[in-house]
């Protein structure tokens, strides 16, 4: 069968057209022969399971799909790289990072203008931890579409683990300039103000965010921060009850609060909250050392030393309320078992946009043989869930079919 050389869109966004646009695509490029009909190598539905345009089907069967795609070699060129993509992208939902990298770099070759796959090459080598492989990768994917809103996302979550706020704060600020209602972007520059301790321009950014998504449990929990760092505890009290109203499933929304009332002084509510922390979390290090310290001060020394005992085996260098904060990244990374994932819940409760910190509680689990918490991508794709699971993830996933269809 002669095939026919086909000029497609940036490869990874080819699998988004609508899928009444893909059966005509594909009834197009191989008429030229006998074995005119791509059902001779693949199926349609292998096909569609590979574009999961639906968002119907499970990482498995997406990579199942693509793997039919690939082997046809039916394609060519521009137009294999969208397969190649779209595997990539199922195994980077597996955690299976290796595959996924492997895919990209190929998408790369086959079309070395293809903006996505470098964005997408980027943030394997982030969740690798390779962040100047993955600021390069974001380079390109800008240089090649100067108006590719979450390249500059993406570049600017590198440069915050760089902890180069400036930078990150440009980048975002980019991103937010290109798509002003990109509510992902102005919560992650309020995060960087924040870490600057510039407060007025980070609750400024946190407001917005939660006015162009009310249910944004993070950026409330942010600017509870930002407000009580300021000593308006009114103001963050009402933020961190909001954000527990929104989703009491949160821990360490209690344990941001439980911070709050045992900085007033009201040590009864500070330990309701922790309790209620270390209920959703056993393991919640942080929230069992700041309960026994509120106990010890309520008087009640024996059940206290307990707690701060407790919260010490879990996390042997914890002695203040923020180190759980502050070391949280290199806790998930390197703590196994119950206090991996203690570690681990905590930083997705405080960063739900952190990828790598689902990747690695997945692993953890896996790990412990506990595949049913491992495989944490479940079907039906239903957004809100998407959104609350996969952070910035999934709205590049988004991203990717809004920009073809």
């Amino acid at each position: 069968m002669r095939r026919v050389a086909v000029s497609l869109p940036p490869a990874i966004d080819m699998s988004r057209l609508p899928r009444r646009t893909a059966v005509v695509f594909a009834l197009v490029v191989f008429v030229s022969g006998p074995a005119a009909s791509p059902a001779a190598t693949q199926s349609q539905q292998q096909i569609d399971w590979c574009t999961n345009l639906a968002h119907e089907v499970s990482p498995d069967q997406q990579i199942s799909g693509c793997t039919a795609v690939i082997q046809s070699h039916s394609w060519g060129g521009h137009g294999l790289a969208w397969a190649f993509n779209d595997r990539g992208f199922a195994y980077y939902l597996k955690r299976d990072l290796d595959s996924a990298f492997a895919d990209f770099e190929q998408a790369i070759r086959l079309d070395p203008k293809d903006a996505v796959a470098f964005n997408n090459r980027g943030l394997i080598y982030q969740a690798k931890d390779n962040l100047d492989r993955a600021i390069a990768d974001y380079d390109e994917a800008i240089r090649l579409d100067p108006t590719y809103v979450f390249a500059f996302n993406n570049r600017g979550n590198a440069y915050m683990d760089k902890n180069d706020y400036n930078r990150a704060i440009a980048d975002y600020g980019e991103a937010i300039r290109l798509d002003p209602a990109f509510a992902v972007a102005v919560g992650a520059r309020g995060k960087a103000y924040l870490a600057k301790g510039e407060f007025d321009n980070a609750i400024a950014d946190f407001t917005v965010a939660i006015r162009l998504n009310p249910h944004d449990t993070a950026s409330l929990n942010d600017r509870c921060r930002a407000y009580s760092t300021k000593g308006d505890f009114d103001r963050a009290l009402s933020d961190c009850g909001e954000s527990i109203r929104l989703d009491p499933n949160k821990p360490g929304s209690f344990f941001l609060r439980g911070n709050l009332y045992q900085d007033k002084g009201d040590l009864d509510r500070a330990v309701a909250d922790y309790t209620e922390a270390l209920r959703l979390a056993p393991n919640y290090a942080a929230a069992l050392y700041l309960r026994g310290k509120s106990k010890k001060a309520q008087g009640d020394s024996a059940d206290g030393d307990a707690d701060i005992a407790a919260a010490k085996k879990i996390a042997p260098d914890i002695a203040h309320p923020t180190i759980a904060f502050a070391d949280l990244k290199r806790y998930c990374q390197e703590l196994s078992g119950d206090s991996g994932i203690a570690a681990c819940t905590m930083l997705i409760d405080d960063t739900p946009e952190d990828a790598e910190a689902y990747f690695n509680r997945g692993s953890i689990y896996r790990a412990k043989g506990d595949d049913d918490h491992a495989h944490w991508v479940h079907i039906p794709f239903e957004e809100a869930k998407m959104r609350r699971q996969f952070g910035a993830v999934y709205d590049n996933y988004v991203a990717r079919v809004r920009r073809w269809i």
